[in-house]
């Protein structure tokens, strides 16, 4: 080797060996190249849209335990054509009472107005748009055609009747528009079908009855009287009270408030429904003009009067020839009282004693200003009114947003 060709550094390839290998790789990376897509093409995954969130059905607001605020009554018949979700929701009401329920031609099967079976009254069958909105209707049975308890004598039917009706609208409550309460055998009949049902079912019962300017008259003292004697709990009187119109004596409406209160002492007696004072008081007359309509009675005389006085004095002795009981309660009767009231956690007969509510009987729709029924509203929320309600002519809407406020 010649001495003046350079000495290769020890660890390098030979420069032939080098250049093939050198050569080598391009041909590599060019057959690589070649293999490749002439243009590159991008595969992007749109992603899916997720999907949106389950969208929760808002619950109604929860249904009022009973009526209470403002109720506004509702002639199914009369007025067929009356939306009840449609007006809750222009006016803001909670609770509607609807009727009348009266007796079928069999005496005892419940129909609106005696006729229309329960899934044919338009009225009644929007209930369940109501109750969706957080609002509920009471039914009322009886007016002035009559209550079933008159007629259905047979054992058990009366029962049978009540719960077939509540029952087909689920109601909570259900009131007795009675402008006769009957005789004795009648309303024992009624109190005992009624403890019958409340006995199976959470059911708040009211009874609607005509005012007097000493309260209640005596006859429907006597009725509440041995209605809760029986067992039956009552919740609510309803009074039907005639409003004087504005050109009146002065103090319409403080003669209404006194009428009120007294009715509403003759409730909270710690003997129960008690008949007014009759030796300081003036002998209560039967409603006249529109409360009569609206009650479905007559005119009542003194004697008459002083007759119901004289009935009630004597409490439940007369009903043994009605009932064939050695009195108008049977022992039954009694224990189904004690136990009602021990189960309510009451000192009193069914309960404790019910709340008074008040309907206002307009024969003009002038008789009760904006005015009025605010003091109206006043007053029962000072005196611890059940609620308010209309009836009769329709008022300015004003006068009904008063009552409701």
């Amino acid at each position: 080797m010649s001495a003046s060709r350079r000495r290769r550094p020890a660890g390098t390839l030979p420069r032939p060996l080098a250049f093939l290998a050198a050569g080598v790789l391009a041909v590599a990376t060019g057959a690589a190249l070649s293999l490749l897509p002439a243009r590159a093409t991008l595969h992007q995954t749109t992603p899916r849209p997720s999907p949106p969130p389950a969208r929760a059905t808002p619950a109604p607001p929860p249904v009022p335990p009973g009526p209470s605020g403002f109720v506004t009554f509702v002639d199914t018949a009369a007025d067929p054509g009356f939306d009840l979700p449609t007006d809750a929701r222009r006016t803001g009401t909670r609770w509607y009472a609807l009727g009348h329920l009266t007796a079928a031609p069999d005496g005892c099967a419940q129909r609106w107005a005696g006729r229309l079976a329960f899934g044919h009254d338009p009225v009644a069958n929007r209930i369940a748009g109501l109750r969706a909105l957080g609002g509920d209707a009471g039914l009322v049975f009886g007016g002035p055609a009559g209550e079933a308890a008159a007629t259905c004598t047979r054992p058990g039917a009366l029962a049978a009747a009540y719960r077939r009706a509540v029952g087909a609208f689920d109601a909570r409550y259900v009131d007795f528009d009675l402008p006769r309460p009957g005789d004795q055998a009648t309303v024992l009949r009624r109190a005992r079908s009624i403890r019958a049902v409340q006995r199976e079912r959470r059911l708040s019962v009211g009874f609607t009855l005509p005012l007097h300017p000493d309260g209640l008259s005596a006859r429907d003292a006597l009725m509440l009287r041995l209605t809760r004697e029986a067992g039956a709990r009552v919740a609510t009187v309803n009074v039907l009270a005639e409003i004087e119109p504005q050109n009146a004596p002065e103090g319409r409406l403080l003669r209404l408030a006194k009428a009120v209160r007294a009715a509403q002492a003759q409730l909270t007696s710690p003997y129960g429904p008690t008949v007014a004072n009759k030796t300081t008081t003036r002998q209560p007359s039967r409603p006249t003009g529109t409360a009569a309509a609206a009650t479905g009675e007559r005119p009542r005389s003194a004697a008459t009067a002083q007759a119901a006085i004289g009935e009630a004095s004597r409490l439940t002795g007369t009903a043994a020839a009605a009932t064939g009981e050695p009195s108008g309660l049977t022992g039954a009767d009694r224990a189904a009282t004690g136990a009602l009231a021990r189960a309510a956690g009451a000192d009193g007969i069914g309960g404790g004693p019910p709340r008074l509510a008040l309907t206002c009987v307009l024969a003009d729709p002038g008789d009760l200003s904006v005015t009025d029924a605010r003091k109206l509203a006043a007053f029962a929320a000072r005196h611890g009114l059940a609620w308010l309600s209309l009836r009769g002519a329709a008022p300015d809407p004003e006068v009904a947003r008063a009552l409701r406020s």
